[in-house]
């Protein structure tokens, strides 16, 4: 039985001559300490085999061939052999090849010495070849003249119902404003902004926003440090609140004065968060990425939601993650039955990046299933509480369902609940989408 690790590793064909086989062995063993299957038949071939099937297995079962060339390489026939097999396998079907050196006077062909840029001795950077894995860059710097800027609004709602605002606008100062209440404006317009329907009703939100949450002379202060911004400057605006009413405004309507939307000029980055939680965040997971992904697909008649084309969004996920999937960057794991206990017992088992929820969604409840197919309505608390028990840090959950970012009476959005319990991130939605959004959000969203 040939040896590996199972379906889903790569495999890799070591074509050398017995001369350099000592050199060829070292590499073998750290390439299958890096999770790559490295085919070197001192394993492969035992006393008795049949040598030619057993080669011609191993160069059919191979995803990428790796040729060490040395002075001697081409005075053996089975190196030509191989040599012809893995560059017709490169010309007809693209698969990789990459051809390694051994000494300066090593003998390539023609067709493969454009190729060859690696010495036998560099481990590390064949099996970074053999991954498709460009060295590691220096992060980039701002050019000169460009900075990172800080715009910070906090929203605080005080106990009489009125509401404080506390504008930080970089250097330029603290700008700071009182309100009795919500303005009816910035409430009519959030209805608006929900029902997505009236560009005039959301560019009187955006002008409404503005009004609220820049104090007297932010907005003019804003306006000029997006104006002076030099090339290479991100501005950062930070939206904090822990009132889920005020965390949940349509913040991206946001008009400056001159109308101009804040969050789309070019050097914004728009966010909101939660005033800073008491625990630290989780540890960074190694790699590769784990997407559990769970499904609420009650059967049609014990759910009051119209039946979702569930199977067009797995295959949205699949189909992005294919080509690092293929490389063993990315790992999808997608649950037979989409109920919280089901989702807790994969996460015990294995520790997961994202888990990915598509369901039927209401303001603070999703909806799931169970074994015979009924709906079960669960809560952030139904989701965390099982999780809580495990200890894994979970760094990311997406809702993909209608409302997950929506308040529902004076109880925190399922986001912000998710947040809350500590779940570090949450992708969620603030009004109803459509089957079709979601499966095309979800294949943009794995792309990236």
């Amino acid at each position: 039985m040939r040896s590996g690790f199972g379906r889903g590793v790569m495999r890799v064909f070591l074509s050398h001559s017995s001369r350099d086989k000592p050199a060829v062995e070292a590499l073998a063993r750290y390439l299958r300490e890096q999770g790559i299957d490295a085919w070197f038949d001192q394993w492969e071939i035992s006393p008795g085999d049949d040598i030619i099937a057993r080669m011609n297995e191993g160069l059919e079962q191979a995803d990428a061939g790796l040729i060490v060339f040395s002075a001697q390489s081409l005075q053996s026939p089975w190196v030509n052999a191989e040599v012809s097999s893995l560059t017709y396998e490169r010309i007809k079907s693209g698969q990789p090849l990459i051809p390694v050196q051994v000494g300066d006077d090593a003998c390539i062909p023609p067709l493969l010495r454009p190729l060859c840029r690696l010495g036998i001795e560099d481990h590390e950077g064949i099996a970074a070849a053999l991954l498709q894995r460009r060295a590691a860059r220096p992060p980039l710097g701002p050019p000169p003249g460009g900075r990172p800027e800080r715009v910070r609004l906090r929203l605080e709602r005080r106990g009489d119902g009125g509401v404080a605002v506390r504008a930080g606008i970089g250097e330029r100062g603290m700008f700071e404003a009182e309100h009795p209440e919500l303005p009816a404006a910035v409430r009519e317009g959030r209805r608006a902004f929900l029902r997505a329907r009236v560009e005039a009703e959301l560019l009187a939100l955006g002008h409404a926003l503005a009004a609220f949450c820049l104090p007297a002379g932010a907005a003019e202060a804003l306006g000029q440090l997006l104006d002076g911004a030099a090339l290479g400057t991100t501005v950062l605006v930070e939206i904090e609140a822990a009132d889920p009413e005020l965390l949940g405004l349509p913040f991206e309507a946001l008009r400056l004065p001159d109308g101009r939307l804040l969050a789309i000029q070019p050097p914004v980055v728009l966010r909101r968060r939660l005033p800073a939680q008491p625990s630290p965040p989780p540890a960074p997971l190694a790699g590769p990425l784990k997407v559990l992904v769970a499904v609420g697909a009650p059967e049609e008649g014990l759910t009051r939601g119209a039946v979702l084309d569930h199977e067009r969004e797995l295959q949205n996920i699949l189909d992005a993650v294919e080509p690092a999937q293929r490389l063993d960057n990315v790992a999808v794991k997608i649950l037979e039955v989409g109920h919280p206990e089901q989702i807790a017992a994969a996460i015990a088992v294995d520790a997961y990046h994202v888990l990915h929820l598509s369901c039927h969604g209401t303001p603070g409840s999703l909806e799931l299933e169970d074994e015979l197919g009924g709906a079960v309505p669960t809560t952030a608390e139904d989701l965390v509480a099982p999780l809580r028990a495990i200890g894994r840090p979970l760094p990311l959950v997406v809702l993909n369902s209608c409302h997950g970012g929506v308040e529902v009476g004076a109880t925190a959005s399922l986001a912000q609940a998710l947040i809350q319990a500590g779940i570090p991130g949450v992708v969620a939605m603030q009004t109803t989408v459509s089957d079709r959004y979601a499966s095309e959000l979800a294949r943009c969203f794995y792309s990236e």
